[in-house]
């Protein structure tokens, strides 16, 4: 509730840009989680939850025409204990266009209320753009992995395509 708060506040004191209106391109947050360390760190394995954040990059950027309409702008937002650079790294050239040459540096709320589609993988913030109404899509590669986080409103990208 506090979140959605700040989302709502945030909307009322910066308009809604125009991109997002019946256009025919959206902006997309992608949010990083940074839990091929922890598996390595916890289990001796980056692969132990059966996935990994950079593969289920690479897997969203791969499936980007399963999302309705085209990206306008690709924002990542990499999680705090990462380093983005990975993700900016495993960009294929003919896509660096569609993103921000950046790490996003505003607030989760700003990245959720300036995007129309929000990626990630099975992040709480994944799951807080879902409860403010933002379409939000898992790109975990591997169907039989489960979301940990309450999915209701949560698309899976391996259902889509």
């Amino acid at each position: 509730m506090e979140f959605q708060l700040e989302v709502e506040k945030f909307e009322r004191n910066h308009p809604t840009p125009p991109h997002n209106k019946d256009m025919e391109k959206v902006n997309v947050l992608f949010l990083g989680e940074n839990i091929s360390q922890n598996a390595l760190k916890t289990h001796g394995d980056e692969n132990y939850y059966g996935y990994e954040e950079k593969n289920s990059f690479l897997y969203f950027l791969d499936n980007l025409r399963a999302i309705d309409k085209l990206p306008l702008l690709i924002r990542v937002r990499a999680h705090p204990s990462e380093d983005p650079s990975k993700y900016f790294n495993a960009i294929p050239i003919h896509l660096l266009n569609l993103f921000e040459k950046d790490n996003s540096r505003q607030s989760l709320a700003a990245d959720i209320e300036w995007s129309d589609v929000v990626v990630g993988m099975s992040s709480m913030a994944l799951y807080l753009a879902s409860t403010v109404g933002k379409r939000t899509i898992s790109c975990i590669p591997n169907p039989k992995v489960l979301i940990s986080l309450p999915t209701a409103g949560i698309e899976r990208l391996s259902e889509i395509i």
